[in-house]
């Protein structure tokens, strides 16, 4: 395995990110509005039940945390579906 084609690659995708605001919002924008909705959502349950939060914060951020290998699962399919969309219309363009 050659460096110089893993760094290929790496620039592939990272033209494709650039140019797909899709991408950029699946990646940067939603992550955000989940951190901030639960965040809120945790805080107000601190603040409702008193002194006894902890079961509050642990459900909080294990939904947290779930909802972060749920998007790395996401980006990964989304990656790969298209490899192979694309992968399959080079195809036919080759034999045409």
């Amino acid at each position: 395995m050659k460096t110089s084609r893993i760094y290929a690659m790496v620039l592939r995708y990272f033209y494709y990110f650039r140019q797909s605001l899709d991408r950029m919002s699946d990646a940067f924008y939603w992550p955000v509005m989940d951190l901030l909705l639960w965040g809120l959502t945790g805080s107000y349950f601190k603040k409702m039940s008193g002194g006894n939060s902890t079961i509050m914060i642990m459900i909080i951020s294990g939904i947290l945390f779930w909802i972060i290998v749920w998007r790395g699962q996401y980006e990964i399919t989304v990656n790969l579906l298209e490899e192979l969309w694309n992968k399959n219309l080079i195809n036919l363009f080759v034999r045409l």
